[in-house]
């Protein structure tokens, strides 16, 4: 049975749904993705927060810093605060021995190849699903095809989601001030530079490179919200049409080379064979029991006993 129009709309919507916000996602991974493989550099002192957090490595040279933030603009009402952030980093290229790498870059370099493997075949899944509301399945064989690749990779994307932004939460537990942070990334030198704690900022800003890696690979939490609620609507669509889908096969095949079988299945067969079982038996009894009564009663009986025996033959 084809998906009435209404839920195959539905459909097409979470499939385009998914390719946009898959497209923005991807952009954004391959971007930090590029940065660790030092492909490209920004001169964002936010983004080289981020960058020297997560994915700094020496071997990618020298970064230049300047005074613009790419999330947080000069006019912006946190420009006071953030001023800090553009501060701490400048001293701390200079001074600071810095390791070969981040501590955790290698993680995070795992983290972003798994989400550019997955968001490209969720992509995938979702061209396959709106194929499948354009065209509409015939046959379970089509459903699957159609809507299963998007299930499976959907599931994958979300565990995904939950798995890394936890990962990331996690850290946070070690960052509470710049020093920390400095310990958190591995430099050696991080006492020479506790001064910064000082600061009014020093509580939240260190945290920052976190809590923004955490939102994108959560995707906000609204979208992964969101995404939830689409997995859960084709999930409902496709298990009740499979199953319609394959008991109408199933009659089908019944009709066509059971159909004694499915006459016997049925209540009505059940009571009338019953009927003429117990009849059967009840009319033999009463045959024995004649037979067994005395002979000038037999004469008498003749009749009766005739009646019954072709009420037997018949039955």
């Amino acid at each position: 049975m084809n998906l009435r129009p209404k839920i195959q709309v539905n459909v097409f919507l979470i499939a385009i749904w998914t390719m946009f916000q898959t497209v923005f996602h991807l952009i954004g991974t391959i971007y930090l993705y590029l940065l660790t493989t030092c492909r490209v550099k920004t001169t964002y002192y936010d983004i080289i927060f981020l960058y020297f957090t997560y994915f700094y490595k020496s071997s990618c040279g020298l970064i230049d810093i300047s005074e613009n933030a790419w999330c947080f603009p000069k006019n912006s009402p946190w420009n006071d605060s953030y001023t800090d952030i553009y501060n701490f980093l400048n001293l701390t290229m200079n001074r600071a021995q810095w390791p070969n790498k981040s501590r955790h870059a290698v993680r995070s370099e795992l983290h972003l190849i798994l989400f550019l493997v997955v968001d490209g075949a969720w992509f995938v899944g979702a061209l396959l699903l709106a194929g499948g509301s354009w065209w509409r399945p015939k046959n379970f064989t089509q459903l699957v095809f159609m809507h299963g690749p998007w299930l499976v990779f959907s599931a994958l994307v979300i565990s995904l989601d939950v798995f890394v932004s936890v990962t990331y939460g996690i850290d946070l537990i070690s960052i509470k001030s710049y020093s920390t942070w400095m310990q958190f990334v591995g430099v050696s030198n991080y006492e020479e530079f506790t001064f910064f704690d000082l600061k009014s900022t020093s509580s939240f800003l260190p945290a920052f490179p976190t809590v923004l890696i955490i939102l994108l690979t959560s995707r906000f939490f609204v979208i992964w919200l969101v995404n939830i609620v689409c997995f859960f609507t084709i999930l409902f669509m496709t298990v009740p049409s499979s199953v319609e889908r394959r008991s109408h096969t199933a009659l089908r095949s019944v009709q066509g080379g059971g159909r004694l079988s499915r006459e016997f299945s049925t209540s009505e067969t059940r009571i009338r064979n019953w009927q003429l079982f117990y009849g059967a038996v009840e009319a033999s009894s009463t045959m024995t029991s004649l037979e067994n009564t005395p002979s000038d009663c037999n004469d008498n009986l003749t009749p009766i006993k005739s009646k019954i025996t072709k009420d037997v033959s018949c039955t």
